[in-house]
């Protein structure tokens, strides 16, 4: 007569991901190139599916996934003097996705489906500031790419039947590539310090209800707000044949914009 269900799937990814020259460490010699670099890939989905059905009936679905992992690549209070490049590079890619669907049918029938995705990582590459590097050159780098999919249907039918839906589609990643005050530079090429963000957000609700009386509601939101910083600190000292700070969020090096599809 009475039927009652739900499904509850929950994914939580985080972690560090790190690669970094230590303080007090002298690097010379003969030495050519160094490359310092950090980099990981997030692909999380979760789905939730439910039935219910009876003269009284009801069923919650609830799918969500959360990302909050961490990449920093960096060169500490060391001595770096070599006569080739020197390059910082630190990255992410992450893709969420997220499911619920749920249908409830009977006399009275009640059903809701969640659906939520929260992308938040942090993503660093930096010199900090009693480094002493001399070289060719150097390129500081940060990049991330984050996308979110989260969908929800809430359906159902009966003599009376109401039905939600809630989606939510929030990335808000934090992307840094920088030279903290008080490092020492000198490079006889190019000094690159880049930052660079490519992001999608997207929440999409379903849902049909019918009965003699039936209320169906859905809501829907996405929200995409990196934060991208790329600076060279006030207390740098610096010498270097060229200078390139930069800032990008959703455009290609070329200065057209990203691809993002429907």
């Amino acid at each position: 007569l009475a039927a009652a269900g739900g499904s509850v799937v929950s994914n939580s990814i985080g972690g560090t991901t790190s690669a970094y020259i230590g303080d007090y460490t002298d690097i010379g010699g003969t030495v050519g190139n160094v490359s310092i670099s950090a980099q990981t890939t997030v692909d999380v989905s979760s789905s939730a599916y439910g039935l219910s059905g009876g003269i009284l009936s009801g069923g919650v679905n609830s799918a969500d996934a959360t990302v909050g992992t961490a990449v920093d690549a960096h060169i500490g209070d060391a001595d770096v003097h070599v006569a080739g490049a020197v390059g910082v590079a630190a990255g992410a890619t992450i893709t969420a996705e997220t499911d619920a669907f749920g249908l409830s049918v009977g006399g009275l029938a009640i059903g809701a489906s969640l659906s939520d995705i929260e992308i938040s990582s942090a993503v660093s590459a930096y010199v900090e500031g009693d480094a002493d590097i001399t070289a060719a050159s150097l390129s500081v780098q940060s990049s991330a790419t984050a996308d979110a999919n989260a969908y929800a249907n809430a359906s159902g039918g009966g003599v009376l039947a109401g039905n939600g839906a809630d989606v939510d589609a929030v990335v808000t990643p934090v992307i840094q590539a920088f030279v903290e005050d008080g490092a020492i530079i000198a490079v006889s090429g190019l000094l690159s310090v880049t930052s660079a963000s490519t992001g999608k957000a997207k929440a999409k609700g379903e849902g049909i209800t019918a009965g003699i009386a039936g209320v169906g509601v859905i809501l829907a939101d996405a929200e995409l707000s990196p934060e991208i910083s790329t600076y060279i600190g006030s207390g740098a000292d610096v010498t270097a044949g060229s200078i390139e700070l930069r800032s990008r969020h959703n455009v290609n090096v070329d200065g057209s914009l990203v691809d993002q599809g429907a």
